[in-house]
C-alpha cells in the first residue's frame, strides 16, 4: 500500500475482508492502490455482507449508489466520459437515473452486436 492514504477504519475493514478472502490477498492489495476510497469501502461492504453507505436508509436512492459505484470503479481516465455519456443518454432518453441509462446502453450493445451478427 505505498503511497497510499487510507484511514485506520478503512485498513482494519480491509484486514477484516482478507481475512474473509485470504486467498485473494494479492487482489485486495491491488484494489486498495488503484480504487478510491468509495469504491473499495463498497467492495469491502459486499465481502463483509454489510449495507452498502450511501444506501436508501442513508438517503442514497438505488439509482444514485449504482452511478456512484460506476464512476468510481471505471479507470480515473475514463470517468469523465462515462458520467458525459451516461448523463447525455439520461437527458436525451428522459431517465432520472444511471441505472436506466445504463439499460439503454445495454440495449445498444445488443444493437451493434447484432449488426455483426452476434445474436443471443
Amino acid at each position: 500500500m505505498r503511497g497510499s492514504k487510507r484511514s485506520l477504519e478503512s485498513l482494519i475493514e480491509i484486514a477484516a475482508a482478507v481475512e474473509r478472502e485470504p486467498r485473494r490477498f494479492d487482489i485486495w492489495v491491488e484494489n486498495t492502490e488503484q480504487m478510491t476510497e468509495e469504491a473499495l469501502q463498497e467492495r469491502v461492504s459486499q465481502t463483509l455482507g454489510l449495507p452498502a453507505r450511501g444506501g436508501a436508509a442513508d438517503g442514497g436512492e438505488p439509482g444514485e449508489r449504482f452511478g456512484r459505484y460506476l464512476l468510481n470503479v471505471v479507470p480515473a481516465d475514463r470517468r469523465d466520459q462515462v458520467e458525459w455519456e451516461l448523463d447525455t443518454i439520461q437527458t436525451v432518453g428522459g431517465y432520472r437515473n444511471y441505472v436506466a441509462a445504463f439499460l439503454d446502453l445495454v440495449d445498444i450493445g445488443e444493437r451493434d452486436l447484432g449488426d455483426a451478427g452476434r445474436i443471443r
